[in-house]
């Protein structure tokens, strides 16, 4: 007969009830615990190593459209926002104290330091922008909703095959409540920074 595979949790939860009812002793419960967060830590482990592999595998796909969209931000961006905040290219943020990310571009609110002594933290990020040569499908389905799940205020996904800017703000939850997918971005007004925009007619320019 085909044996039905059990989740670690289901066994825990099983196992607690049978040691309320004094089936099993505490040691046998104890060894269970332990065996859960084995489970757990080799889930986290499997997590990290695909983050990552694909990280390697976008910087070997990297290819000059790439660059070209990511200066072409820096540049706008930084010509726009002035002194009023910092732009930062592949500079690592900070979602929790285990998850950090580097966005091809970042806008934090300014501090005097130029976060020199920690790094900027979800919540200092009025913007963040992954420009996508291969990888747009990843950043839509992963990334997005990751920054939206640590509070984010904006993210936008630079889809180069497909010459469109997926803009989303307003996090909740895992999500964004405010999506607009651009096929032809003009002047936008920067999250976070009222009355400051930025002209994006020549962004997939070549």
């Amino acid at each position: 007969a085909r044996r039905k595979s059990v989740r670690p949790d289901e066994l825990a939860e099983e196992n607690l009830l049978r040691y309320n009812g004094m089936l099993i002793g505490v040691f046998e419960l104890l060894a269970d615990a332990r065996a859960q967060i084995v489970s757990v830590s080799n889930t986290i482990e499997s997590l990290r190593d695909f983050w990552i592999a694909q990280a390697d595998l976008d910087m070997a796909l990297i290819g000059s459209g790439h660059w070209l969209v990511v200066n072409r931000l820096n540049q706008l961006l930084t010509q726009a926002v002035a002194d009023r905040a910092i732009v930062s290219v592949q500079s690592s943020l900070r979602l929790d104290p285990s998850t950090e990310l580097q966005p091809d571009v970042t806008i934090v609110k300014p501090r005097p330091d130029f976060y020199a002594h920690a790094l900027p933290m979800a919540g200092d990020a009025w913007l963040v922008i992954e420009v996508a040569d291969s990888s747009a499908l990843f950043d839509l389905r992963t990334k997005a909703p990751l920054y939206a799940r640590h509070g984010v205020a904006a993210c936008w996904v630079v889809d180069l095959p497909a010459k469109v800017l997926h803009a989303y703000a307003q996090p909740q939850g895992a999500v964004y409540t405010q999506v607009d997918r651009l096929a032809a971005p003009g002047v936008i007004e920067l999250p976070g920074l009222d009355g400051v925009t930025v002209d994006l007619t020549d962004l997939f320019q070549r």
